[in-house]
């Protein structure tokens, strides 16, 4: 017989994790605190009844305090006993105790800054299953020493409201030489490239999944994450990174990813030297971010979890909430210009603004086909709204020409033929090639010039009707071209079977240009004769016919053996690597075919650019700020010291020059001098000029073509800076 506060504990646990599972004389749930993620977990909260004491007993397993297993779903520890604790003898007249103001967590502040909810949603119900588990990706575990100490396997299924995935770990035992289910050493994911980045004082990226991870890497960032799941980071993991000068936590975009954020920004003080938090502009995660169109810079630094990142007045704690326990952050690095480094990042540093909120992401179930579709959908709403101005913008020069002489008429008409006749060439050229292997660009482009010209032409109307069909069919969108508007005829499961064909369609392609391009590497190597040469074509062929990593180590032994120097078979490596589908390791070859890593194959490679030419523009300012503090008396030792770290990688008739300025500075502190090498560009300065203009030129080309709605001399403003 079960008692009231075992009839609340149950009632409550359900609502946010699900129903329990008997175990003995226990009830066993996944615990609210460290398993509320919607993902799957073996149950570690375990519940039961003591009679004698009318109270019910919580206890998680995995060592969670009870007052935060309750405070997780909204319930108190007065709520475990029957009836409420009655006050021992002589404490009647005990003065109460001080409340002491609550504080909540850096997480709970972030959510609510952001209107989420504090705790993790309720699974979505999927409906029964259509279809069987399929493994769909095998992620490997490597040790420092590049050994497999496990791996972490990916299934899927197919559900009526969607698709679901699972995890599940095996480990590798050296004594039977095979995989076994269960869990292995908490090394953290691409370990080898991990403590590589780290000795050359790179950046480090913490992702929330393998597959975000994978996203990261061929975005040219190394990166890391945990396997079982956002809970599941533990300061053993950490100790890996023990050293790292910047780590940049990319959270997901839920309650889940924020709480784990700070666990993992906890685990890391007084390891690394600095931390960021930051999320994805639009989407859940890193690889919605990416393949959503944005760029790595435009990850958002998070409020409240990121230390560089100033926040508004901290929300007030609810006061049936219990206090949270302080999470330390790493020590972070202060940059000298706080100005621009802290605070919030300004709206136009943001990704370019949606009107329609982004489709909701369940955290169990990916869903990037929806935002995929609703990408494609507005790509091809924009480009309707654009041909129908134009048209309006045609019929109105029409008039305008009218009232013209007639040599200015038929200069108007011959130019306007001309545009009718190029339009309709560049259509009849991607009909002849086929809709199917034309880009998504290609295809919005083209619905936008066939819909502008289709009055007037009537090729442009026949393509028009093509491409109708073409993109209901690739697409699942239908164009009412009486409406301007673009209606999406896909549900979830079929925006997910579309996304996936897309996805495949792009891979082949990029297949098919690395093949291309590993060609063209070879037939420029003079020192091969032909018959080589057509060896090796031979075997770039069997490489994008199986893009593997056993047919990549295939072309590199055959690359070997022509005697094709290094640096060649590096590239090769890194185009295969860059452009590559992400591979799945046969069990059978873990641990004896090496998979590549682009990112690991570029630093293998000879730099660009000579270090002393780089390093020029440099010389020069710390030249400058030399000369102001000799002129103002202050102290030079650190800029020297700078100067004599820049120098020592330029040839010495440039260090000489650089000398005899310094001692000409010294002589006269007050003269004026020329920069030594006026003609040399600062790449970082120019690189962030180019980010800038990137983020600044959509927003001013939005408002450039909004110039119609403005009075006159705004509007000439606003075209001349999206001409700039």
């Amino acid at each position: 017989m079960y008692g009231p506060s075992y009839e609340r504990i149950t009632t409550a646990l359900e609502s946010a994790v699900g129903p329990g599972r008997p175990s003995g004389s226990w009830m066993k749930f996944c615990c609210p605190s460290h398993e509320g993620d919607g993902r799957h977990h073996k149950p570690s909260l375990a519940i039961k009844y003591d009679q004698n004491q009318q109270k019910t007993v919580v206890k998680c397993f995995s060592g969670c305090d009870n007052e935060q297993v309750l405070e997780t779903v909204g319930l108190r520890v007065r709520d475990l006993y029957d009836k409420a604790p009655q006050r021992g003898p002589g404490r009647e007249h005990a003065p109460a105790r001080r409340v002491r103001p609550q504080r909540i967590s850096r997480a709970d502040q972030a959510l609510a800054a952001e209107g989420m909810p504090l705790t993790q949603p309720k699974k979505k119900e999927l409906g029964h299953q259509t279809s069987s588990w399929r493994t769909t990706a095998t992620y490997p575990y490597m040790r420092p020493d590049g050994s497999v100490a496990g791996e972490v396997i990916r299934k899927e299924a197919a559900f009526e409201s969607g698709r679901d995935k699972s995890f599940h770990q095996r480990r590798w035992n050296t004594e039977t030489g095979q995989m076994e289910r269960g869990g292995f050493e908490p090394v953290p994911f691409q370990l080898p490239q991990v403590l590589e980045q780290i000795a050359d004082g790179g950046v480090i990226y913490i992702c929330e999944g393998e597959k975000d991870v994978l996203s990261a890497e061929r975005a040219g960032l190394t990166a890391t994450t945990n396997a079982g799941g956002a809970s599941s980071w533990t300061p053993a993991h950490a100790k890996w990174l023990t050293g790292a000068r910047t780590v940049v936590i990319v959270a997901d975009h839920d309650v889940a990813g924020y709480r784990r954020a700070e666990r993992v920004m906890g685990t890391l003080a007084g390891l690394v030297g600095r931390v960021r938090v930051v999320t994805a502009a639009t989407g859940k995660d890193l690889t919605d971010h990416l393949q959503l169109g944005h760029e790595i810079a435009e990850l958002v630094p998070v409020p409240y979890l990121d230390p560089e990142t100033r926040s508004a007045a901290a929300p007030t704690a609810p006061s049936t909430t219990a206090e949270a326990p302080p999470v330390s952050a790493a020590p972070s690095h202060v940059p000298e210009n706080t100005a621009t480094a802290g605070g919030p990042v300004p709206e136009y540093m943001l990704a370019p603004s949606l009107n329609d909120a982004a489709p909701d992401h369940s955290p169990d179930v990916d869903t990037m086909g929806q935002h995929w579709s609703r990408f494609t959908q507005m790509l091809l709403q924009q480009m309707l709204q654009w041909a129908a101005k134009q048209v309006l913008a045609r019929k109105a020069a029409a008039e305008t020409m009218a009232l013209r002489d007639a040599q200015e008429r038929r200069e108007a008409e011959a130019r306007r033929a001309a545009e009718q006749k190029a339009v309709e060439a560049r259509l009849a050229a991607l009909s002849k090639r086929g809709w199917d292997n034309a880009s998504r660009t290609e295809v919005a482009e083209a619905v936008r010039d066939s819909v502008e010209w289709s009055a007037d032409s009537e090729a442009a109307k026949k393509v028009l009707a093509e491409l109708n069909t073409h993109v209901q069919q690739r697409f699942g969108m239908a164009l009412d071209l009486e409406t301007g508007q673009v209606r999406s005829t896909v549900t979830p499961h079929l925006a997910e079977a579309l996304y996936a064909a897309e996805t495949e369609r792009a891979g082949s392609w990029r297949v098919r240009r690395a093949g291309d391009r590993m060609v063209e590497v070879v037939a420029q190597q003079a020192a091969l004769d032909q018959s080589e040469k057509e060896v090796l074509y031979a075997q770039i062929k069997a490489w994008r016919d199986d893009p593997s990593a056993a047919q990549l180590q295939a072309l590199s032994k055959a690359l070997a053996e022509k005697k094709v120097h290094e640096r060649v078979r590096t590239e090769i490596r890194f185009i295969a690597g860059y452009l590559g589908p992400d591979a799945t390791m046969p069990l059978e070859q873990l641990g004896t075919v090496a998979s590549v890593n682009p990112a690991a194959e570029l630093r293998k490679l000879p730099p660009l650019v000579d270090a002393g030419e780089e390093v020029k523009p440099r010389v020069d300012e710390l030249l400058v700020r030399y000369q102001d503090r000799l002129r103002h008396g202050l102290d030079t030792r650190q800029v020297t010291a700078e100067l004599s770290e820049a120098v020592a990688v330029m040839t010495e008739e440039d260090r000489q020059s650089a000398r005899e300025r310094g001692k000409a500075i010294r002589s006269n502190p007050s003269q004026q001098f020329k920069k030594l090498w006026p003609d040399h560009v600062n790449r970082d300065e120019l690189a962030g000029d180019l980010r800038m203009l990137a983020v600044l030129a959509p927003q001013v080309e939005r408002q450039a073509a909004k110039a119609g709605d403005m009075d006159a001399t705004t509007a000439t403003e606003m075209r001349k800076k999206a001409n700039l």
